[in-house]
């Protein structure tokens, strides 16, 4: 716990200006990433508080609140693509993935 890294992101993958969607889409953002380490079982309760606190700080949570689990997706391999199709298949997208119903021209 007494060492620190610094972490860059030199380029984005998905490009997009924060400035725009404000300090609130940045706070979600230090959210969900410190989120990722706090929930994994590799993360020690010591780090758990200090990423705690530091949201405490940033004013992202409040005293005495915790930070609650995320959200999770089943593994790709339980998903029944036919409902997953059937709900895109309006979608003007839908004959990239091959969706388009049956009888209905591609957009």
């Amino acid at each position: 716990m007494q060492q620190q890294v610094e972490v860059f992101q030199i380029e984005s993958r998905t490009p997009h200006l924060h400035e725009e969607k404000g300090q609130e889409h940045i706070e979600d953002m230090i959210k969900a990433a410190l989120r990722v380490i706090y929930e994994s079982l590799l993360c020690p309760d010591p780090l758990k508080r200090r990423i705690e606190d530091e949201l405490r700080q940033r004013g992202i949570l409040g005293d005495g609140q915790s930070l609650e689990p995320g959200t999770y997706y089943p593994a790709p391999i339980r998903i029944d693509f036919d409902v997953v199709l059937a709900a895109i298949e309006d979608e003007p997208y839908a004959p990239l993935l091959g969706a388009e119903r049956e009888g209905h021209p591609p957009a």
